[in-house]
């Protein structure tokens, strides 16, 4: 006698609704994460829970072809620098787990030196069911990008850039002019901005304008900033850690007599603190030096190095919330300044 196959049945949002005790639109709201007033957050609970039990799987295809949202988010990283930033990983980390308890599925990507790929790669995620677009950092050939999207409805906030109409941004100006203010407060009036030429038109040059409103902008660029070249290459922590080596050679050599120095993020500051440590500079005392981003170098470094850090915690939701929001957004947030 053969053995004959028991096909198990697929389930379904009826089989859901019948064990969970809600109706069959609460169950496909709830499992959609569309608002549901009439059903408890214990309901909802169970009805995830039945689903998970049943091995619910939504099907994918009939909401890519209807046009339905897919509950599939892209993170994209715009640079392969990005993702070797710790700040970065550690708000990666928090939006996976935040979507994943919303019920939505994530992509990584990460975005390239060539505008056109760069393109076809967010029409192939929107391919794979991608509804929803966070953007770490902003990606070359963006207007395109943020063309197809919005003609497209397609749900996107940005985080570190003001190249969208929707950005959520951590203002580093605000850090710049504290270091400043702290500098100076320490009688320390010969001190430097050690930055490449990009921060010129970046939130670190308006920094030093906040620090002081009432002089020309020319006039303080010349007296306090020096920019080197950098290439988008040179974006590992060891290539950063050693430009701020030579540069801070270069900018002592010049100047022996400078007392504080500004740096783009921890890892040049690092490179500089070895280089001034290696020629008897006491950094501290002699010299004060500012990163930025807090890394857990600079945390645990034998000398200190004052910094800035980002509220990760508090960003993450944010970013999530916004994808909801159809609006022109620029929500702009202060890092927590940490002077050592």
């Amino acid at each position: 006698m053969e053995q004959q196959t028991i096909k198990k049945k697929r389930p379904t949002l009826t089989s859901i609704a019948k064990e969970a005790g809600v109706s069959v639109s609460a169950v496909s709201q709830i499992l959609n994460n569309r608002e549901v007033n009439f059903c408890s957050e214990e309901k909802k609970l169970l009805v995830k829970k039945v689903a998970k039990k049943l091995n619910y799987q939504v099907n994918l295809g009939y909401r890519i072809m209807t046009g339905m949202k897919t509950n599939t988010v892209a993170v994209i990283f715009c640079g392969e620098y990005t993702k070797n930033e710790e700040h970065v990983n550690h708000l990666s980390m928090l939006l996976l787990t935040n979507f994943e308890n919303k019920g939505f599925s994530v992509y990584l990507a990460t975005m390239g030196d060539y505008p056109e790929k760069n393109f076809q790669k967010i029409i192939e995620l929107r391919n794979r069911g991608c509804s929803s677009f966070v953007f770490i950092g902003s990606p070359l050939g963006h207007k395109k990008i943020e063309n197809y999207i919005e003609e497209n409805d397609i749900d996107y906030v940005g985080f570190g850039t003001n190249e969208f109409k929707r950005n959520i941004i951590v203002d580093s100006s605000f850090a710049v002019k504290e270091f400043i203010e702290k500098i100076l407060a320490d009688g320390r009036t010969n001190f430097k901005l050690l930055m490449p030429p990009t921060s010129k038109e970046h939130e670190r040059g308006f920094g030093l304008f906040r620090a002081f409103p009432n002089i020309d902008k020319e006039k303080l660029m010349q007296k306090y900033c020096r920019w080197f070249p950098m290439e988008k290459h040179e974006a590992t922590s060891e290539e950063i850690y050693r430009i701020g080596y030579e540069q801070t050679k270069q900018l002592m050599q010049m100047d022996n007599k400078i007392t504080g120095i500004i740096y783009l993020s921890d890892y040049f500051a690092l490179g500089g603190a070895k280089y001034l440590v290696e020629n008897g500079y006491k950094v501290g005392e002699d010299i004060v030096l500012c990163g930025y981003n807090n890394t857990n170098a600079v945390k645990f470094y034998s000398f200190p190095i004052s910094t800035a850090s980002h509220n990760m915690e508090e960003i993450c939701p944010k970013l999530i919330s916004a994808l909801d929001d159809k609006k022109a957004i620029n929500q702009i947030y202060n890092p927590k300044i940490i002077i050592r």
